[in-house]
C-alpha cells in the first residue's frame, strides 16, 4: 500500500516536471526562431555586393522593437563604411539590390544613408510601403542607425551606412519585442 502511494506520488511529480519543461521548450522557442531569423538576414546581408574602394568601418546586426512603439520584433544588419568618389556612383552601386524576407517573403530593398561629419545628410529613397518612407532624415530611422553612426571615427573621411531592414514581426513571447 505504502509502495503504490509513493508510486503515485513519483508519477504526479514525472507528469509536473514533463508539463514545466513542456512549456519551457514551448516559450524558448519563440527565442530561437527570432535569432534564426536575424541569422538569415545577416546573410543576406553579407550577399551584398558593395562597390570597390568602400571599407568596413564597423558592423551591427540587431533584433527587437526598433522602431515604432508597439508589440513586434524588427530586424536591422548593417554596417558603416568609409568611401571616396562621387555619392551618385554609391547610389547606382546600391541601387536596385534587394533580398527576398526569410520570414514574410516580402522584397527589402538595401537602404543606404550618407554622412556630413556625424550627421544624415541623405538616404536613397525607402521603399513605398516602409515604415521609414515619409520620414525625415534622423527621425524615425531604426536606432541602431545611431549605434553606427555615433562610433569613434576619423572625421575627415566620407562615411556612409548601407543596411537591411525589415520590421512589424510577430512577437509572441520574445520580450526583445515588447
Amino acid at each position: 500500500m505504502q509502495d503504490t502511494q509513493v508510486r503515485r506520488k513519483l508519477l504526479r511529480y514525472a507528469v509536473i516536471l514533463v508539463l514545466i519543461f513542456g512549456v519551457a521548450c514551448f516559450l524558448w522557442s519563440q527565442l530561437f526562431v527570432h535569432d534564426y531569423l536575424l541569422w538569415q538576414f545577416s546573410r543576406k546581408y553579407a550577399a551584398i555586393r558593395h562597390p570597390a574602394g568602400t571599407h568596413s568601418v564597423k558592423s551591427h546586426k540587431e533584433l527587437g522593437l526598433l522602431i515604432g512603439n508597439s508589440n513586434h520584433v524588427d530586424f536591422f544588419v548593417g554596417e558603416l563604411r568609409t568611401y571616396s568618389g562621387p555619392r551618385q556612383d554609391l547610389v547606382k552601386a546600391y541601387a536596385g539590390q534587394e533580398f527576398v524576407s526569410p520570414s514574410s517573403g516580402d522584397r527589402i530593398r538595401v537602404q543606404v544613408l550618407f554622412t556630413d561629419k556625424g550627421k544624415l545628410s541623405y538616404a536613397i529613397p525607402f521603399p513605398k510601403g516602409s515604415p521609414t518612407m515619409e520620414c525625415k532624415i534622423g527621425w524615425d530611422l531604426p536606432y541602431p542607425v545611431d549605434k553606427l553612426l555615433n562610433s569613434k571615427y576619423d572625421q575627415t573621411a566620407e562615411y556612409y551606412i548601407v543596411y537591411i531592414f525589415d520590421a512589424g514581426y510577430r512577437v509572441g513571447i520574445d520580450i526583445r519585442g515588447c
